[in-house]
Protein backbone atom coordinates (compact mmCIF):
# COMPACT_ATOMS: atom_id res chain seq x y z
CA UNK A 1 0.00 0.00 0.00
CA UNK A 2 2.97 2.10 0.82
CA UNK A 3 4.54 1.61 -2.13
CA UNK A 4 1.09 2.05 -4.72
CA UNK A 5 1.46 6.05 -3.13
CA UNK A 6 4.47 6.38 -4.91
CA UNK A 7 4.50 7.85 -8.58
CA UNK A 8 7.62 5.16 -8.99
CA UNK A 9 5.77 2.03 -7.70
CA UNK A 10 5.26 1.08 -11.18
CA UNK A 11 8.59 1.09 -12.43
CA UNK A 12 9.63 -0.50 -9.72
CA UNK A 13 6.93 -3.39 -10.70
CA UNK A 14 8.58 -3.59 -14.28
CA UNK A 15 11.93 -3.49 -12.58
CA UNK A 16 10.78 -7.22 -11.06
CA UNK A 17 9.42 -8.52 -14.36
CA UNK A 18 12.43 -7.75 -15.80
CA UNK A 19 15.39 -9.96 -16.01
CA UNK A 20 17.76 -7.13 -16.39
CA UNK A 21 16.44 -4.84 -14.20
CA UNK A 22 16.94 -8.10 -11.26
CA UNK A 23 20.59 -8.26 -12.22
CA UNK A 24 21.15 -4.87 -11.70
CA UNK A 25 19.10 -5.20 -8.69
CA UNK A 26 21.00 -8.05 -7.50
CA UNK A 27 24.37 -6.82 -8.34
CA UNK A 28 23.54 -3.70 -6.30
CA UNK A 29 22.33 -5.38 -3.20
CA UNK A 30 25.65 -7.65 -3.46
CA UNK A 31 27.99 -5.07 -4.01
CA UNK A 32 26.39 -2.73 -0.87
CA UNK A 33 26.76 -5.90 1.14
CA UNK A 34 30.16 -6.45 0.10
CA UNK A 35 31.02 -2.87 1.00
CA UNK A 36 29.54 -3.18 4.35
CA UNK A 37 31.32 -6.32 5.20
CA UNK A 38 34.55 -4.67 4.19
CA UNK A 39 34.22 -1.69 5.75
CA UNK A 40 32.26 -3.22 9.03
CA UNK A 41 32.98 -7.11 9.40
CA UNK A 42 36.62 -8.21 7.90
CA UNK A 43 38.64 -5.65 10.25
CA UNK A 44 37.07 -7.24 13.07
CA UNK A 45 37.63 -10.40 11.65
CA UNK A 46 41.17 -9.67 10.78
CA UNK A 47 42.08 -8.22 13.93
CA UNK A 48 41.06 -11.52 15.91
CA UNK A 49 43.02 -12.95 13.86
CA UNK A 50 45.72 -11.07 14.71
CA UNK A 51 46.36 -13.04 18.02
CA UNK A 52 47.28 -16.15 16.23
CA UNK A 53 49.83 -14.91 13.99
CA UNK A 54 52.94 -16.93 14.78
CA UNK A 55 56.18 -14.85 16.01
CA UNK A 56 58.23 -16.27 13.42
CA UNK A 57 55.86 -15.08 10.75
CA UNK A 58 55.34 -11.65 12.05
CA UNK A 59 59.78 -11.25 12.44
CA UNK A 60 59.90 -12.68 8.81
CA UNK A 61 57.92 -9.71 7.61
CA UNK A 62 60.14 -7.39 9.69
CA UNK A 63 63.42 -8.19 8.72
CA UNK A 64 62.08 -8.60 4.74
CA UNK A 65 60.50 -5.00 4.99
CA UNK A 66 63.98 -3.89 6.55
CA UNK A 67 66.15 -5.40 3.69
CA UNK A 68 63.63 -3.95 1.04
CA UNK A 69 63.61 -0.85 2.69
CA UNK A 70 67.39 -0.83 3.09
CA UNK A 71 67.94 -1.87 -0.31
CA UNK A 72 66.16 1.03 -2.18
CA UNK A 73 65.14 3.83 0.27
CA UNK A 74 67.34 4.21 3.06
CA UNK A 75 70.86 5.25 3.85
CA UNK A 76 73.00 4.90 6.55
CA UNK A 77 72.58 7.72 9.06
CA UNK A 78 74.59 10.33 9.75
CA UNK A 79 74.02 11.59 13.02
CA UNK A 80 76.92 12.04 15.35
CA UNK A 81 77.45 9.09 18.13
CA UNK A 82 77.01 11.40 20.72
CA UNK A 83 73.56 11.65 19.48
CA UNK A 84 72.65 8.72 18.09
CA UNK A 85 73.76 7.51 22.36
CA UNK A 86 71.40 10.10 23.94
CA UNK A 87 68.01 8.95 22.03
CA UNK A 88 68.95 5.73 22.65
CA UNK A 89 68.85 5.92 26.19
CA UNK A 90 65.31 7.62 25.97
CA UNK A 91 64.59 4.91 23.49
CA UNK A 92 65.34 2.07 26.09
CA UNK A 93 63.25 3.94 28.90
CA UNK A 94 60.12 4.21 26.92
CA UNK A 95 60.73 0.71 26.02
CA UNK A 96 60.90 -0.62 29.64
CA UNK A 97 57.52 1.44 30.40
CA UNK A 98 55.98 -0.02 27.35
CA UNK A 99 56.88 -3.61 29.04
CA UNK A 100 58.00 -4.37 25.55
CA UNK A 101 60.80 -7.29 25.00
CA UNK A 102 64.32 -6.21 24.86
CA UNK A 103 64.52 -7.37 21.15
CA UNK A 104 62.70 -4.21 19.81
CA UNK A 105 65.64 -2.17 18.81
CA UNK A 106 66.33 1.28 17.69
CA UNK A 107 67.45 1.42 13.81
CA UNK A 108 69.09 5.07 12.78
CA UNK A 109 68.67 5.68 9.20
CA UNK A 110 68.65 8.76 6.53
CA UNK A 111 66.26 9.19 3.15
CA UNK A 112 65.44 11.39 0.42
CA UNK A 113 62.28 9.98 -0.09
CA UNK A 114 60.77 9.15 3.56
CA UNK A 115 62.15 12.44 4.73
CA UNK A 116 61.16 13.37 8.22
CA UNK A 117 59.81 9.93 9.74
CA UNK A 118 59.78 7.81 12.05
CA UNK A 119 58.33 4.08 11.67
CA UNK A 120 58.04 0.45 13.65
CA UNK A 121 58.08 -2.85 11.70
CA UNK A 122 55.37 -5.60 13.31
CA UNK A 123 58.28 -7.44 15.17
CA UNK A 124 60.40 -4.21 15.62
CA UNK A 125 63.00 -2.87 15.23
CA UNK A 126 61.65 0.77 15.42
CA UNK A 127 63.73 3.27 12.40
CA UNK A 128 64.13 6.46 13.06
CA UNK A 129 65.37 9.04 10.29
CA UNK A 130 67.67 11.58 10.18
CA UNK A 131 65.56 14.50 9.21
CA UNK A 132 63.14 14.54 11.95
CA UNK A 133 65.60 14.38 15.06
CA UNK A 134 67.01 17.89 12.81
CA UNK A 135 62.96 18.95 12.53
CA UNK A 136 62.63 18.30 16.19
CA UNK A 137 63.67 20.99 18.44
CA UNK A 138 64.54 19.22 21.38
CA UNK A 139 64.86 15.24 22.20
CA UNK A 140 61.77 15.58 23.90
CA UNK A 141 60.01 16.18 20.43
CA UNK A 142 61.89 13.02 19.12
CA UNK A 143 60.84 10.88 22.71
CA UNK A 144 57.45 11.86 21.82
CA UNK A 145 57.83 9.92 18.66
CA UNK A 146 59.70 7.00 19.52
CA UNK A 147 56.76 6.47 22.55
CA UNK A 148 53.78 6.88 19.82
CA UNK A 149 55.86 3.94 17.37
CA UNK A 150 56.33 1.61 20.41
CA UNK A 151 52.98 2.29 21.26
CA UNK A 152 51.72 0.70 17.59
CA UNK A 153 54.45 -2.39 18.50
CA UNK A 154 52.12 -2.56 21.89
CA UNK A 155 48.82 -2.45 20.70
CA UNK A 156 49.48 -5.02 18.32
CA UNK A 157 48.83 -2.43 15.43
CA UNK A 158 51.04 -4.01 13.18
CA UNK A 159 49.80 -7.62 13.29
CA UNK A 160 46.09 -5.80 13.03
CA UNK A 161 47.70 -4.46 9.24
CA UNK A 162 49.27 -7.43 8.74
CA UNK A 163 45.95 -9.33 8.87
CA UNK A 164 43.85 -7.22 7.26
CA UNK A 165 45.95 -6.82 3.97
CA UNK A 166 46.28 -10.17 4.15
CA UNK A 167 42.09 -11.03 4.34
CA UNK A 168 42.01 -8.37 1.34
CA UNK A 169 44.80 -10.12 -0.61
CA UNK A 170 42.82 -13.44 -0.11
CA UNK A 171 39.82 -12.35 -1.21
CA UNK A 172 41.17 -10.38 -4.11
CA UNK A 173 42.95 -13.84 -5.26
CA UNK A 174 39.70 -15.87 -4.70
CA UNK A 175 37.46 -13.05 -6.75
CA UNK A 176 40.61 -13.17 -9.78
CA UNK A 177 40.51 -16.61 -9.66
CA UNK A 178 44.41 -16.99 -9.21
CA UNK A 179 47.03 -16.33 -7.26
CA UNK A 180 48.70 -12.40 -7.05
CA UNK A 181 52.00 -12.75 -6.91
CA UNK A 182 52.26 -8.74 -5.51
CA UNK A 183 50.21 -9.94 -2.35
CA UNK A 184 53.16 -10.66 -0.41
CA UNK A 185 54.92 -7.10 -1.19
CA UNK A 186 51.68 -5.08 -0.93
CA UNK A 187 51.86 -6.31 2.47
CA UNK A 188 55.02 -5.02 2.96
CA UNK A 189 54.59 -1.61 1.09
CA UNK A 190 51.26 -1.04 3.06
CA UNK A 191 53.30 -1.65 6.36
CA UNK A 192 55.94 1.64 5.45
CA UNK A 193 53.78 3.78 2.95
CA UNK A 194 50.15 3.44 3.43
CA UNK A 195 50.32 3.71 7.31
CA UNK A 196 47.72 3.02 9.77
CA UNK A 197 44.35 3.46 10.16
CA UNK A 198 43.20 7.11 11.93
CA UNK A 199 41.47 4.76 14.83
CA UNK A 200 45.02 3.23 15.23
CA UNK A 201 47.04 6.48 15.05
CA UNK A 202 44.19 7.91 18.13
CA UNK A 203 45.03 4.97 19.94
CA UNK A 204 49.07 5.05 19.51
CA UNK A 205 48.71 9.26 20.75
CA UNK A 206 46.67 8.17 24.06
CA UNK A 207 49.28 5.63 24.96
CA UNK A 208 52.03 7.59 24.20
CA UNK A 209 50.98 10.36 25.93
CA UNK A 210 50.60 8.19 29.19
CA UNK A 211 54.13 7.07 28.95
Amino acid sequence: AFLNQKIWAERLDKAERSSFGLLISVSVFITLLFGAATYFLFPKMADKAADYIPDSLVNQISEATIFQLDSFFLDESRLPDAKQQELYEIFIKLREQADLSQDITLLYRSSTLLGANALALPGGPVVLLDDLVTLAPSNDGVAGVLAHELAHIALRHNRKTIARDGLYSLIAIMMSGGPDIAAGSEIMKNLVFSGYSREFEEEADLLARQW
